[in-house]
């Protein structure tokens, strides 16, 4: 019995031909390749509404002003798992918990096969494929995916006001398969901090203002970023 998936991993999607703006009648294609096996599956979306087609070549052809929009491409992968014997039932788990169909995973050919569309990084498994019938029973060894995702949610954790003096830890997280990469701004200019956490030894008046996190995924080679604004504490005193 055999249990097989990797990808898709190293997504590019490129225009033809390419240039900025296109006249109307023009032909054009968006071309999308990935590293995957077995093979990805492809489907389009045209400013969030699916379209029929679903393989990594888009073709617009005669284009049209009801054409234009944001066009995303969503992609899926499969799980195979075979075995040998007569009328097999499949159970499917993702660690110890059983995968069941829903909106984003399919089970098809008699469950033999799991499709997972929109991969997270909670897919990553191990996927453990479970092959029975009414004389013996199979188990496939795990499996850990190579899927690659992010980074996505990406937030600061940190107060967002301080006393003068104040030692002050800001942490940034975000979901990436493999880990992101993070470095931070401060007020739009760069610093020297490449890592999750962000320290302020004693906030003074200068340190008061913007503090950008970009978390980036070496391997989708996709970034993204959040701000936590810091502001300053005032302390009143009353005279007697």
């Amino acid at each position: 019995m055999c249990l097989d998936a990797v990808g898709p991993e190293n997504i590019n999607l490129t225009l033809s031909p390419s240039q900025e703006y296109y006249d109307e009648g023009a032909d054009i294609s968006l071309i999308c390749s990935a590293l995957s096996g077995p093979p990805a599956l492809f489907k389009w979306f045209l400013n969030g509404d699916p379209l029929s087609d679903t393989g990594p070549e888009l073709r617009l052809m005669n284009i049209q002003m009801s054409q234009s929009g944001n066009y995303k491409l969503r992609t899926s992968v499969s799980l195979s798992c075979s075995a040998s014997g007569s009328f097999p039932s499949f159970l499917w788990l993702n660690g110890s918990s059983e995968v069941t169909a829903s909106e984003r995973v399919q089970l098809t050919d008699e469950g033999s096969t799991l499709s997972i569309i929109n991969v997270t990084r909670y897919d990553q498994g191990p996927f453990i494929c479970h092959v029975f019938n009414n004389f013996s029973n199979y188990t496939s060894d795990p499996l850990l995916n190579a899927f690659t995702v992010g980074p996505h949610n990406i937030s600061i954790t940190g107060p967002s006001a301080a006393a003068p003096g104040q030692r002050v830890t800001l942490q940034c997280t975000a979901d990436s398969v493999p880990p992101a990469h993070f470095s931070w701004m401060f007020n739009g200019n760069e610093s020297h901090v490449n890592n999750t956490m962000y320290i302020i030894e004693s906030l003074e008046a200068e340190s008061v203002g913007n503090y950008t996190c970009t978390a980036r995924n070496m391997v989708t080679m996709l970034e993204n970023s959040t701000v936590l604004n810091l502001r300053g504490k005032i302390s009143l005193f009353h005279m007697r």
